[in-house]
């Protein structure tokens, strides 16, 4: 049979938008804070097309954190780049203290502007408190301005330099990179579940999932045992967000 290209589908209108929600609601593609939840699937389709993204990218690349919506400092990028009225839009210096992005647009006539650049150092990261970031001592160590400050610095640059010259663009979106800082998250909390495949194998058939709720405990999150039974092929132990 003559092969044919995958097009995403793009809804044209909010009846189609409504029904993409009911049939993406479940999906394992959705985020699990929201999946179930029509609504909220229909919210984060439609904002995705108010930036010409795709619902299934807009599901993975738009997140909505304490009422705010965001997206990924890439996909900030991404839609910048993908502008018409975008000539230039670059890292040009990246090291671990310093990143420095330039951007040139398009002016009404068709011409090349001025190119506008925008630097973000560690020094800037440490004057707002990012390098110390973390709701207990674990976590703080962990931070990722510590760990790969190079690619902290890339991203926080690349997204202040969007917000400056793309205002008509982004309509003052922040990345969920800069939400978890301003709102001091670590970002999803992580419980390592000690279930394994030979646990599972080995439990009765009518014990598996008490067995598995026993060792998730309390607080998590609804559709956990499901998730754990998916990645139930894997042996190592299996880590599933809390809510």
């Amino acid at each position: 049979p003559e092969a044919t290209s995958l097009i995403p589908f793009v809804p044209t209108n909010a009846g189609e938008a409504w029904r993409l929600a009911g049939m993406y609601m479940d999906s394992a593609s959705v985020p699990s804070s929201i999946r179930g939840d029509r609504a909220s699937v229909f919210a984060l389709i439609t904002l995705g097309l108010q930036f010409n993204v795709p619902p299934i990218l807009a599901l993975s690349s738009i997140h909505i954190i304490k009422g705010k919506p965001c997206m990924s400092a890439a996909m900030i990028v991404a839609i910048i780049k993908g502008s018409r009225l975008c000539r230039r839009f670059v890292c040009v210096e990246s090291t671990p203290t310093r990143s420095t992005w330039e951007s040139v647009r398009l002016e009404a006539d068709g011409t090349p502007g001025e190119p506008v650049r925008l630097d973000f150092t560690i020094e800037e990261a440490e004057q707002m408190g990012l390098l110390s970031k973390g709701r207990t001592a674990e976590s703080a160590e962990r931070n990722q301005w510590h760990l790969q400050p190079k690619t902290m610095l890339r991203w926080r640059a690349a997204t202040a330099l969007a917000r400056m010259e793309w205002p008509d663009l982004l309509l003052g979106m922040y990345s969920t990179e800069e939400m978890f800082d301003a709102l001091d998250i670590d970002g999803p909390e992580v419980r390592t579940v000690g279930v394994t495949k030979s646990d599972l194998e080995a439990a009765k058939p009518g014990g598996v999932r008490d067995l598995t709720r026993a060792a998730l405990g309390e607080g998590a999150a609804p559709d956990a045992f499901d998730r754990v039974m998916e990645r139930a092929a894997d042996p190592k132990p299996v880590e599933v967000p809390l809510p």
